[in-house]
């Protein structure tokens, strides 16, 4: 028996039910009987296996079931940015590819946070940095950390001290901070957008993006009166 969707939601076949093959909700086959081992149905696409466990070969096709990457050794996808692109897994290696097959990040990462919004944090060789979603590298890959809050500053952090910069790379606050934190809030107050909270020598204050003092640092916890 062929697998029909009904609805469209998520539909993940695996072991008879996958090497059944898989119709649509009107009855058109898109994948014949005895051609995968796993097939995920995605509203975009669809991830296909071959192979089991360790042996695992991973495939892209498109809604049609048209491939749009053959199954590969050592790869995997994990679909982001409202299921039109993928975060590629391959040896070790993270890139981004969209559903057409094309490349958009190359495959040279340890890690990529593919969030809403213009900016993704990578990682490579255990230090990280800021890229645009089409691969362009806005804050330098030598950080211990990076934390895009999906506006226009980031906060870094090197060696243990941190600061902030602004998605063009340059240095706003400098890195002189034990912790800093640009989102939040303080004991039953906001932060503005321009405000900061940090610490400094063990004790937290509120700076602006200018690093001029508005609370001084003079509290034990980042949550004060």
């Amino acid at each position: 028996m062929i697998i029909k969707s009904t609805n469209d939601d998520e539909i993940y076949l695996s072991d008879e039910d996958a090497l059944a093959g898989y119709k649509d909700k009107n009855g058109k086959l898109i994948v014949p009987a005895n051609t995968y081992d796993t097939i995920q149905v995605r509203k975009h696409c669809i991830i296909v296996t071959k192979g089991k466990h360790m042996d695992e070969l991973y495939g892209l096709l498109d809604p049609e079931g048209n491939e749009i990457l053959p199954c590969m050794s050592e790869c995997n996808y994990y679909l982001c940015e409202g299921e039109t692109t993928c975060i590629l897994m391959q040896h070790g290696q993270v890139g981004v590819i969209n559903l057409a097959g094309e490349i958009i990040v190359p495959l040279m990462y340890d890690f990529i946070h593919w969030r809403e919004g213009d900016f993704a944090e990578v990682e490579k060789d255990g230090f990280r940095g800021l890229m645009t979603k089409t691969g362009e590298i806005r804050i330098p890959i030598i950080f211990d950390n990076v934390n895009w809050d999906e506006g226009e500053y980031v906060s870094v952090e090197m060696d243990g001290r941190c600061g902030m910069m602004n998605t063009k790379g340059d240095v706003i606050i400098p890195l002189v901070y034990e912790e800093i934190f640009h989102f939040g809030e303080g004991w039953g107050r906001p932060i503005p957008h321009d405000h900061a909270l940090a610490k400094r020598n063990g004790k937290w204050g509120e700076i602006n993006l200018k690093n001029e003092v508005i609370v001084p640092f003079e509290h034990d916890d980042w949550h004060w009166d």
